[in-house]
Parts: C-alpha cells; structure tokens; sequence
C-alpha cells in the first residue's frame, strides 16, 4: 500500500492556505525507500503505463478501421429489391478472401426497418454461402452507420458532368507572314 502512494513532494498548510498553490499529492509521504526508487527508476515505471495506453488506442482505431472495411453499406445494394449488386458482390468476395482471421466479421448497414435489415441480412448470408460454404461462413452482423463517404458511380457521374459541361477550348490561330516567296 505505501508503495501505491503519488511520487512527490506534498501539499501542506501554511497561514491559513494550501502551499504549494498548485495542486499536489496529500496524505502521508513516502518511505525513504520508495523516494530513492522513484528519484533513480522514475520515468521507467511510467513508460509501461503509457505504452499500454497507445498501443490501445492503436488497437481500437484498427479495430474500427476493419469495421468500417468489412462493412456492406447501402450503396452496395439494388435499392428495390435489397440485392448486393455488383460493387457489393466484390466487396463480399474481398471480405472473405482478405480480410484477416480475427477481423472477418460481415457488417450489413442496417436498413430504414427491420424488413429492410433482415432482407439483406439472408441475401448476406446466402452470397456468402454460395461463395465459401456452409460450413466456413464468418459471422453476419447487423451494425447502425452512416456511410462515410459516396459511392464510386456516383463520384464517376458527377465528374462525367463536370467534363461534359466544360467549353470547348478557344484558341485563336494567326499564321505567320512567310518571307520565303521573293
């Protein structure tokens, strides 16, 4: 328990206020073991705490990373019939050939209700099927998100727009006087 006391000089009264005016560790100092400890090993026992804290926050962001990868958002489905169009159809196949072991987990965008959820849930379920068996299928979950993003059609249409709305360019051409016919 003394060993689990805050490193450092504590803060004590005098007059009437706190000194120093800064907060500071209270309570009983440390033993003369745990100063000499802390004053010749002090930023060692910390660097283990602070590794762990980044290598979490790493750990989360790829976590969330694959997420976002392993997701099949609206875009990736025929919006009459909740089919996987194209697009859809190879990002599934991309899932299940390269996503790795721990992080293939299908994540279907959850529809506007819970008919349009389950309908592209089975469809899900039975492509992938159809793609690696019954027997190896990854689990297909339901997940609540807003794409981030715009589907590549619709990238590929608004710069087809873009260059179909473009003028034609205008150069004016003046030949050059010849000086070779004298």
């Amino acid at each position: 328990m003394a060993a689990d006391r805050p490193v450092g000089s504590r803060q004590w009264h005098k007059k009437g206020k706190l000194w120093p005016p800064y907060p500071r560790p209270t309570g009983e100092q440390q033993e003369f073991s745990h100063r000499y400890h802390a004053a010749h090993y002090w930023p060692y026992p910390y660097y283990c705490q602070d590794r762990h804290v980044v290598r979490d926050m790493i750990a989360q962001h790829a976590a969330k990373g694959w997420m976002n990868t392993t997701t099949l958002y609206d875009y990736h489905f025929i919006a009459e019939t909740n089919e996987l169009d194209h697009s859809g159809s190879l990002h599934l196949r991309w899932i299940l050939e390269n996503a790795t072991p721990q992080h293939r987990v299908i994540w279907v965008q959850a529809g506007f209700s819970r008919a349009i959820s389950d309908s592209r849930l089975a469809i899900v379920r039975a492509a992938t099927i159809d793609m690696v068996g019954d027997g190896h299928i990854p689990p297909i979950m339901l997940r609540v998100v807003t794409p981030h993003g715009r589907p590549a059609l619709e990238i590929d249409a608004i710069r087809q727009a873009e260059i179909g709305s473009m003028p034609d360019p205008r150069v004016e051409y003046r030949s050059l006087p010849s000086g070779g016919g004298e």
